[in-house]
């Protein structure tokens, strides 16, 4: 469990940027869980191992402190109350968005830093201080697990390492050629695409598109997984038919 600073928003904007006035943002990662359990059988003391256990999503709680300042000019007017009131209610329409939201830390001295999209769950006011600041705490859910390190890694070819702590499983594989097939030794993982020209598998989406048409008839794997890089260590990945291009971000669990 780490302790940070972080910046709150959607998309490039932080709460910060929009005058949500938020005195502090601190908050506190939990460790993702794995989802399955081991094999039990029938006279069998403790269990078989299985492997490749799938991750459950990510969460994260959030301290936030809201001051009594006008978000148009940032000054403490004659009407703090209202004010906190004012930003509370914003901030809980943010909060309790449908859409995902960004979340921001600086690592490395501020030289790095990581973003989550995460889903709102709840937000519980815990204190107040009258018209000085008024805190809450909200909770939300990561589903896509991990922590992502920014900017976006483009172009990596066929030999490629991640860096990081925690798997790539959203990457993006150009593959070009015919009959291109991808496999990685590292986990047994392949993805195929019969035919030939140029074809984008995203891992997030789960699409397989070329020309902007969907090509998922023509595309094979053989696991539930889509071809997942492994974090830090090099994957020499085993191209066949043509070329692939990866587009990634390198994953961290906190």
């Amino acid at each position: 469990m780490a302790l940070t600073e972080y910046e709150v928003g959607t998309g490039a904007a932080s709460l910060r940027t929009l005058g949500y006035n938020l005195a502090t943002t601190r908050g506190w990662e939990h460790w993702p869980g794995k989802r399955g359990r081991d094999l039990e059988l029938p006279g069998m003391d403790g269990a078989l191992y299985l492997p490749n256990k799938p991750y459950a999503p990510g969460r994260l709680s959030l301290a936030l402190f809201v001051l009594p300042v006008d978000p148009a000019t940032g000054a403490v007017t004659t009407s703090p109350e209202e004010h906190i009131q004012a930003n509370l209610e914003t901030l809980f329409g943010l909060l309790h968005s449908t859409d995902l939201i960004s979340v921001k830390r600086s690592v490395d001295g501020g030289t790095t830093q990581r973003e989550a999209l995460v889903e709102p769950i709840d937000a519980i006011p815990v204190d107040s201080l009258g018209a000085v600041a008024r805190g809450l705490v909200a909770r939300f859910v990561i589903p896509g697990v991990w922590w992502r390190v920014l900017p976006q890694v483009t172009g990596a070819g066929a030999s490629v390492n991640p860096g990081g702590s925690a798997p790539v499983h959203d990457a993006v594989y150009t593959l070009s050629g015919t009959d291109v097939e991808v496999s990685n030794p590292l986990n047994g993982e392949r993805i195929k695409v019969n035919g030939g020209g140029t074809t984008v598998v995203d891992c997030a989406a789960r699409t397989v598109k070329q020309g902007g048409s969907d090509w998922r008839a023509n595309f094979e794997r053989d696991t539930n997984r889509w071809m997942v890089l492994e974090p830090g260590v090099t994957n020499n990945l085993s191209v066949t038919g043509g070329t692939v291009s990866i587009d990634y971000y390198t994953k961290t669990a906190v």
